[in-house]
């Protein structure tokens, strides 16, 4: 799909992009670059539409480019990000078909996410399982040959080899 960018840049200027996202440059145009960690501004905004540069990490663009930075996100979202926040009108609304389509995407990957979290849930509590029975080992083991086999032992025993079979399977 090919977006017409010249909207963008001929509309929103680095200022404007920054000052919507919380920042605000000293009078020298330079703002803490969200980009890497450091104590000073060092992110450079030019004026008009020569971009931003910053002189810490170099990393450097147009508007464009420090929303898809910013938010971590591929060259068609920032587009989308850009043209929501300022209210530009660039991209078209979804069909039904392809928010139904979208709806169904999200809705899969819940599942495939509450289905690893449960997954997840049950390995912890097996581990779980596991060092109790480990515990119990040790803390139930006899002390001398001739001390008898506390029970709880015993049970331990028996449990931790199926229980690490489980560990091993789901690992």
């Amino acid at each position: 799909m090919k977006y017409d960018t010249k909207i963008i840049h001929d509309n929103i200027s680095m200022f404007d992009i920054v000052k919507k996202y919380g920042f605000e440059p000293n009078r020298a145009g330079f703002i803490r670059c969200p980009f890497h960690a450091e104590k000073t501004a060092s992110l450079k905004i030019y004026k008009g539409s020569r971009g931003w540069h910053c002189f810490g990490c170099g990393a450097n663009g147009d508007v464009i480019e420090f929303v898809k930075l910013f938010f971590n996100v591929d060259f068609p979202a920032a587009i989308g990000i850009i043209d929501h926040d300022f209210n530009l009108g660039l991209t078209k609304k979804p069909t039904l078909t392809q928010y139904r389509k979208r709806q169904e995407r999200v809705r899969a990957v819940n599942e495939e996410k509450k289905k690893r979290q449960e997954e997840e849930k049950r390995y912890w509590e097996i581990f779980d399982r596991w060092k109790r029975y480990s515990e119990d080992i040790v803390r139930f083991a006899p002390k001398s040959p001739d001390e008898e086999y506390d029970d709880r032992f015993v049970e331990a025993c028996k449990k931790l080899p199926y229980t690490e079979y489980l560990l091993d399977v789901m690992g």
